[in-house]
């Protein structure tokens, strides 16, 4: 960390917070990867929730699938918006027009 320098960014509109969280999402996204096993979920449920090691240990096996099938049904339609173009343009026109 110690390469990158570090910006305050202050946020004073709520609507503005919500920009930020999304630019925020879109860097992480970028340089962190989000694969959590099946046996890390069950093992940070069982420290949340106060339960005893190796509890849920395969209780949520039969997640794993859907989760795996809603994320690459995510990554199809994400390709697809992408694909339009410039679509942050259009998604901040139509969010303008709404406001």
């Amino acid at each position: 960390m110690s390469r990158f320098s570090q910006v305050k960014l202050d946020v004073e509109e709520v609507r503005n917070q919500a920009d930020l969280r999304t630019y925020l999402s879109h860097v992480a996204r970028r340089h962190v990867t989000l694969e959590l096993s099946t046996e890390d979920f069950e093992t940070q449920l069982e420290r949340e929730f106060g339960l005893a090691p190796f509890t849920l240990r395969g209780e949520l096996q039969g997640l794993d699938t859907l989760l795996r099938r809603a994320k690459d049904a995510h990554a199809v339609v994400i390709s697809k918006v992408e694909s339009l173009g410039d679509f942050r343009v259009a998604c901040a026109t139509s969010l303008a027009t709404h406001r």
